[in-house]
């Protein structure tokens, strides 16, 4: 059943088996009503909907739905708060988050159900994946306020709504964007940067997971419902956790194009670098992989070319514009008629990595940069970049309608990919394995 309320007190109307609002309240001895009444200067909610915007000084807001973006229109002084939720939502227990207190502290908790904001929709986590960043995060090498719960990459259902006008998503498979911008949160006013089309670089957004706001390593998580993202039937929740980190994937040759027979090396082709890898296969470039241990393993079924090798084994050469002398160097210029690869994606998740992207990448050819390490780097000559003319291209978040768009286009076998699956009750555990290597996947409701 599907219930709505006021938070306010007003009556709820059953209709079938949906619960509608009643917007006039009626006394306690049922003689009479009273539309409510409320001091126009003291308006607690005046960002509620797309009806908050006139009482701060807005004529209009551009609201995000889950067709896009539409203009609210004509907006109304007050309206009072209305939530709507799939099932007995007040009867429903606690939900389990594991929380991260400090470096390598993790914690399974029983935490207060979190309330919503004006435009968030709560949703029932199925699977979440376990990202670098999240290992990075869990070791104290990348430092953000604690505690946090982790966790970006997920796939759930959506059981809440605070607007009336998301209601639509009640039910419905999702995952979401990373980033809390401006237009995704519902505000009527957007930043400076937002304003230019950069909302993945919003100035006063959130992360989830990371900065500001709590991730998916739980039974539940609250997101604003313009970062939703709607799940095709063809995705699976597990394969549903990679449509993050392949949008981030796409992000490279968004940024970085290549054409058809190009050479692109990705370095580190774990959790990240092997969806990297994919793409540029899918793309038409001549690829090699490079990795260790299981790296083989992951990228056979996919027939991409893969080469062992350790970026931190590096011989840092005498000569500061030569390359450092390895059996990897040798097969790139054996691949390029000796002057390199056209692109080198640096994803190996170390401060190693950029040095020996610039061993392998050809003069005037690009460095993507993919890895958030969280440490700097130690060792990075300048000059060799300089006088080469290398592009660095840094490169983050990609867009998650381009990434189902692009599966629909080139299937993958995403599954393929995930190696294991834990409970949320071992987060630890999975964080652990993966540092060694490898995607896993917490099954969290």
């Amino acid at each position: 059943m599907v219930r709505c309320d006021l938070a306010d007190g007003a009556r709820d109307v059953l209709v079938g088996e949906a619960v509608v609002v009643n917007e006039r309240r009626e006394d306690r001895d049922g003689e009479r009503e009273h539309a409510e009444q409320r001091d126009p200067g003291l308006d607690p909610f005046p960002h509620e909907g797309p009806h908050g915007a006139e009482a701060n000084g807005q004529s209009r807001a551009c609201q995000r739905t889950p067709g896009g973006f539409a203009n609210a229109g004509p907006v109304r002084k007050r309206r009072p708060r209305w939530t709507c939720t799939i099932g007995a939502e007040d009867e429903a227990p606690m939900p389990n988050a594991a929380v991260l207190l400090a470096p390598r502290e993790l914690r399974l908790e029983v935490r207060p159900r979190a309330a919503l904001a004006h435009a968030d929709v709560r949703a029932r986590v199925r699977r979440a994946g376990v990202c670098g960043t999240d290992v990075a995060i869990y070791r104290g090498d990348y430092r953000v306020p604690l505690p946090r719960v982790l966790g970006h990459e997920w796939s759930g259902e959506v059981i809440e709504v605070a607007r009336r006008d998301d209601e639509t998503w009640l039910g419905r498979r999702v995952t979401a964007e990373i980033n809390r911008h401006c237009a995704a949160r519902g505000e009527a006013a957007l930043c400076p940067l937002c304003a230019r089309a950069l909302p993945t670089h919003c100035a006063t957004r959130a992360v989830t997971g990371i900065v500001g706001a709590d991730g998916a390593f739980a039974e539940e998580i609250v997101v604003p419902a313009g970062t939703l993202v709607a799940l095709p039937e063809s995705l699976d929740d597990d394969a549903a956790v990679l449509v993050e980190p392949f949008a981030a994937a796409l992000q490279v040759f968004a940024l970085s194009p290549v054409a058809p027979g190009e050479l692109v090396v990705v370095l580190g082709a774990g959790r990240l670098g092997a969806l990297i890898a994919l793409v540029a296969e899918r793309l038409g470039a001549r690829v090699v992989a490079v990795g260790r241990g299981r790296t083989r393993q992951r990228l056979a079924p996919f027939g991409v070319p893969v080469e062992l090798a350790d970026v931190a084994a590096r011989i840092v050469p005498d000569d500061p514009l030569a390359a450092a002398p390895s059996a990897l160097l040798e097969r790139v210029r054996a691949l390029s008629d000796g002057v390199g690869a056209d692109l080198v994606v640096e994803a190996t998740g170390r401060a190693e990595g950029l040095a020996t992207a610039l061993d392998l990448v050809r003069p005037r050819g690009t460095v993507a940069l993919k890895s958030t390490p969280g440490r700097p780097v130690a060792r990075f000559d300048l000059t060799r970049a300089v006088v080469n003319e290398v592009r660095l291209q840094g490169s983050r978040c990609g867009s998650f309608a381009e990434a189902l768009a692009f599966l629909e286009r080139h299937p993958l076998p995403l599954d393929a990919l995930i190696e294991a699956s834990f409970p949320l009750a071992e987060a630890g555990r999975a964080l652990d394995e993966a540092a060694l290597g490898g995607k896993f996947v917490l099954e969290c409701g």
